[in-house]
């Protein structure tokens, strides 16, 4: 009787046909498993404490010390007004990232929120980033997806929608690109919310198709853009070429595999910003699966030694990717 039981339970694996590898997103972070584990289960909001970091996870560093204050309606610093902000990532290559804050479009220069995006990147680790194909929203000068670039990826974009904030971000590109990169990168206007290809619409497919990771920061101050800055996310998301499509069938996935990595800086003028935009987006098909602060380089927050951004991972509603936390 066990033996038939057996045989039945045999012949039934052998008759499922193999399943095609799903890919998996590892996301390390600077606190331990154990933490995580205990975080997920007291909400989705988690700190990260400031001594909790460290402990070997690479970080971008900078020289200028960062302190973001009020000025004419909206924030400027004394690092944002410097024509030039150097970068290092831990294996000692430098990022060299041109500004041009004075002229007045708020994406001529890096940010905080910037800076702790990049920093994060790093502290995922190359292999997490190593043949991704990475579209950056908001893009300003540069730095993130440089960051991205330098990490591996096999395909970065970067797009902004203001002209000359996008001719800055190409300029910083060309200066920095790899000489003998294994991915490529490039500079592409896109406006949020208009039928840019970035989904259904349009006929750029082949720019935004089988997006892996959607990154941006500082990118929710004003509510005004909610509702099209979601829409675009939702877009990129759901987006598909013939490299994925099929692993996407396959895994039983409705739309795209891809995540939305977002930072902000959270400035006191602009309260509110991530929940506002978190109730938009959730009417609109994303949904988020991790929210955590993470310390700002070279911040000091007027005195405070340490100076915290929030990360946020979000998804399409529905995507069953499973993502893995490793200390």
């Amino acid at each position: 009787m066990a033996v038939s039981a057996f045989a039945w339970l045999l012949s039934l694996l052998v008759a499922v046909p193999a399943r095609p590898s799903c890919r998996s997103y590892r996301i390390h972070s600077t606190i331990s498993r154990i933490g995580f584990l205990k975080a997920l289960g007291g909400g989705v909001s988690a700190a990260i404490l400031p001594e909790d970091m460290g402990n070997g996870v690479p970080r971008l560093t900078t020289s200028c010390v960062d302190d973001e204050i009020p000025a004419q309606g909206g924030y400027s610093s004394a690092c944002m007004r410097r024509d030039i902000q150097e970068f290092h990532l831990s294996d000692g290559r430098e990022i060299v990232i041109r500004q041009d804050f004075n002229r007045g479009a708020t994406g001529l220069a890096v940010w905080q929120s910037g800076k702790a995006l990049a920093s994060y990147m790093e502290s995922l680790g190359r292999e997490f980033w190593v043949g991704r194909r990475v579209v950056e929203l908001g893009c300003g000068a540069g730095l993130c997806s440089l960051v991205a670039h330098y990490l591996g990826a096999q395909d970065v974009v970067a797009t902004d929608g203001n002209s000359q904030v996008l001719a800055l971000a190409a300029r910083n590109i060309e200066t920095n690109r790899l000489p003998d990169p294994a991915g490529s990168i490039s500079a592409v206007p896109l406006q949020w919310g208009v039928a840019s290809g970035t989904g259904r619409d349009g006929g750029t497919q082949g720019i935004f198709g089988g997006v892996d990771v959607v990154i941006g920061s500082d990118l929710t101050y004003t509510g005004q853009t909610w509702i099209q800055l979601a829409k675009t996310v939702a877009d990129l998301l759901d987006g598909e070429d013939n490299n994925t499509k099929g692993e996407r069938k396959a895994c039983g996935k409705g739309g795209g595999t891809g995540r939305f990595l977002y930072c902000s800086a959270g400035h006191s003028q602009f309260g509110g910003e991530i929940d506002g935009f978190r109730t938009v987006a959730e009417s609109m098909g994303l949904e988020w699966e991790l929210e955590f602060e993470f310390s700002i380089p070279g911040s000091s927050s007027l005195g405070d030694s340490h100076k915290f951004a929030t990360i946020a991972w979000i998804r399409r509603k529905g995507t069953i990717d499973e993502i893995l936390y490793a200390s």
